[in-house]
């Protein structure tokens, strides 16, 4: 298992170095026992994720996972491994290491060993802005504001991570 989040104490979320990302039901609360339903399954190892609760056209919420392809993957709780994505992120030339979600300003934000970290409008599903300059894989990103997102970037060989700030050059409606 490669990321873990916990959106809601009735379920959790995992992805694997096995392709699957799954859901985690929660069966019974003392003592807490979970059942996993498979959400989706990939050729490629998925490394990170994110909840976004209620997004907009999508009531369930979305379940947003990245991993070795170079993709970002948008599933409803409820979308059955077997069926197509909801969305799916395509521009990273390399692994997608992290995630994160700000739903009142509309988006995704993903960190990626190509040295990039990518802004992605909820429900639009392609790159709106692009953070270059990154010397080394972006490790960490936070959507931290409306117009502010943290990366964490290698900077080293001893992995060292250091954060760096940006505030958003370019705006966009996500009314649109």
């Amino acid at each position: 298992m490669r990321a873990v989040a916990l959106p809601d104490p009735s379920f959790a979320l995992s992805a694997s170095r096995d392709g699957t990302t799954r859901i985690w039901k929660q069966t019974s609360s003392s003592p807490p026992t979970y059942d996993a339903t498979e959400s989706s399954h990939g050729a490629s190892f998925k490394t990170c994720l994110v909840y976004a609760p209620e997004v907009k056209g999508y009531p369930e919420g979305l379940i947003f996972s990245g991993g070795q392809d170079g993709l970002v993957e948008a599933r409803q709780p409820s979308t059955a491994s077997e069926r197509d994505a909801d969305g799916l992120m395509i521009g990273h030339a390399n692994q997608v290491c992290s995630l994160d979600v700000n739903i009142e300003a509309g988006y995704v934000v993903s960190g990626s060993w190509d040295k990039t970290a990518k802004v992605w409008q909820l429900g639009r599903w392609e790159p709106e802005v692009e953070l270059n300059g990154h010397e080394g894989s972006v490790w960490a990103v936070v959507a931290y504001g409306g117009d502010t997102i943290v990366t964490g970037k290698e900077i080293s060989e001893t992995l060292t991570t250091s954060p760096t700030l940006y505030r958003m050059c370019r705006s966009w409606d996500p009314g649109l």
